[in-house]
């Protein structure tokens, strides 16, 4: 078992038990338990877990950051779900932005069928990811700025400069969450910083949320209903949230199931 299942395996056993033992981690997973405590090791360092005298806690719900592994493996089935639908609005040549998010991370996973695109993303394994998975023909850019390890980002005001000075077809943005009161909210202000700015640069915004999000609200107010043109989702809308997208028309796109 590869590192990345391994771990997003640990945390959906962790979401489903608050805290879990090795020895359960370890047959559940059918691992060594000598491979768990590395995973452990590894995962708190990442911020994804607490690790406890003989097992492991999620970090706690209202913890502001979680690392990125815990985030891409935290409704990963619907995520993926949300980013095969996402990858059907990509043509051959287009100029794509991608944020750091975990969500737009899985979106990146799926395009690598795609030629000649001009390709600029913020996130740290976004670019990771596209430069192993995208042909020749495609030029990749990362954001320069200050690097948020446990977000796997690059964020400040360099970064928003840089993506200011690119012009692309299509941004496709994430969110920690979605309320009809805000729109997209985030825990940090540099996050929404980076979603306004690729807003700005984009002739069309696509906002990949997974219903998980629905109903939250962050301090950082990201994009309105009215910056958005496509929103992507696995579930249907809560009445409120619906009602805006109507008001101010915006594209649903609910992924198939």
């Amino acid at each position: 078992m590869v590192k990345d299942e391994l771990r997003a395996l640990v945390i959906e056993i962790l979401e489903s038990k608050s805290h879990v033992t090795i020895n359960e981690l370890a047959q559940k997973t059918y691992t060594s338990e000598s491979t768990i405590r590395r995973a452990l090791k590894e995962m708190e360092s990442a911020g994804d877990l607490v690790r406890t005298r003989g097992g492991a806690s999620l970090v706690r719900e209202d913890s502001l950051e979680k690392g990125m592994h815990y985030r891409y493996g935290s409704h990963i089935l619907e995520k993926r779900r949300i980013a095969i639908a996402a990858e059907k609005l990509i043509e051959d040549g287009q100029r794509i932005m991608i944020d750091s998010s975990s969500t737009a991370l899985i979106f990146a996973e799926q395009i690598r069928r795609h030629k000649y695109m001009d390709i600029l993303t913020n996130g740290l394994r976004t670019a990771v990811e596209l430069s192993e998975i995208m042909d020749h023909t495609t030029n990749l850019y990362c954001a320069c700025g200050h690097i948020h390890t446990e977000a796997s980002g690059v964020y400040g005001g360099s970064t928003t400069a840089y993506i200011e000075q690119h012009q692309a077809d299509l941004a496709f943005i994430s969110g920690r969450g979605l309320d009809s009161r805000i729109g997209i909210s985030d825990s940090r202000d540099e996050e929404a910083d980076i979603k306004k700015a690729m807003m700005k640069a984009s002739d069309c915004v696509v906002v990949l949320i997974d219903s998980s999000k629905f109903e939250k609200t962050n301090f950082f107010a990201s994009l309105g209903f009215d910056q958005i043109d496509v929103l992507v989702t696995d579930k249907k809308l809560p009445q409120d949230i619906a009602e805006k997208l109507e008001q101010f028309d915006v594209h649903l796109i609910v992924a198939d199931s």
